[in-house]
C-alpha cells in the first residue's frame, strides 16, 4: 500500500501536485507502481518516508516476503526481480517460464541474465531446467535463481557445474543463486555493468523484455 493524493475540495490521484494544496490518502497499488513513485515523484520533491509518506504491503524481511508469496505469488515474483535490479516479464509465469531479466553489454553487444523467482519448494531439478534455458536462449550469457527457501547442496552443485563467463579478465558465474535473506543481506547478482535505459516521458529505468 502506498498512498496517492487528496486535494481539500475533492480527491485525485494524478500529478503534478503542490504539497501545500494536497495532503496523502491510503490506497492499494501495485508493487511496480510503488517503485515508480518511489524513484520519480517521491524523489523529486523531497519526501521522507515515515514523515512524509509510508508504504504498507512491500516485504521488509523475509517473513513478510513469505506472507506476500502466500498472498499474491505473482506480486511476489515482481518484487524479487525488481529487488535484484531486474525487468519483470510481462506475462504470469508463476514458477515455470522466464519471470525477468537483467541486461548488460559486452564488447558492444547486448546480453541477458534470465531470471527465475520459486517461492515453494525448491531441488536440483530447478536448476538443471535453469541450465538448458540458459543453453537455449539467444542473447542469454548468465541466469539467476531467487528462492525463498535455502537451496541444497545439491543445487549449489548444479550451479557451479555450469561454469563461469570470463569477460575482461573477470570469471562470472553462469548461474547464480540468492535467497530472500540474501537480498536483505544487500547481496546482488555478479555480473558486468548493468544497461537501464531512461524513459523521459516517466523518468523510470525501462527496457523491455
Amino acid at each position: 500500500m502506498l498512498y496517492v493524493l487528496e486535494r481539500k475540495s475533492a480527491p485525485i490521484a494524478g500529478f503534478p501536485f503542490s504539497m501545500q494544496l494536497y495532503k496523502w490518502i491510503g490506497c492499494d497499488i501495485a508493487i511496480h507502481s510503488i517503485k515508480l513513485i518511489q524513484e520519480t515523484r517521491i524523489k523529486k520533491y523531497s519526501l521522507t518516508e515515515g514523515k512524509d509518506y509510508s508504504i504498507e504491503g512491500v516485504p521488509q524481511s523475509v517473513g513478510e516476503a513469505k506472507y506476500l508469496f502466500e498472498q499474491d505469488p505473482f506480486q511476489f515474483q515482481h518484487w524479487a526481480i525488481e529487488r535484484t535490479g531486474g525487468f519483470c516479464s510481462s506475462k504470469k509465469t508463476g514458477d515455470r517460464g522466464i519471470d525477468g531479466k537483467i541486461y548488460f553489454e559486452i564488447e558492444r553487444k547486448l546480453c541477458g541474465m534470465v531470471l527465475f523467482v520459486k517461492g515453494g519448494d525448491v531441488k536440483p531439478g530447478d536448476i538443471r531446467d535453469l541450465r538448458g534455458v540458459l543453453e537455449c536462449e539467444d542473447g542469454t550469457e548468465m541466469a539467476g535463481f531467487i528462492c525463498l527457501k535455502e537451496p541444497t547442496k545439491a543445487m549449489l552443485q548444479e550451479a557451479d557445474a555450469a561454469g563461469f563467463h570470463e569477460y575482461q579478465g573477470v570469471k562470472y558465474p553462469r548461474i547464480q543463486i540468492l535467497t530472500i535473506q540474501d537480498i536483505f543481506d544487500g547481496k546482488k547478482w555478479h555480473c558486468p555493468s548493468v544497461v537501464k535505459t531512461v524513459r523521459k516521458d516517466m523518468g523510470q529505468a525501462y527496457l523491455a523484455i
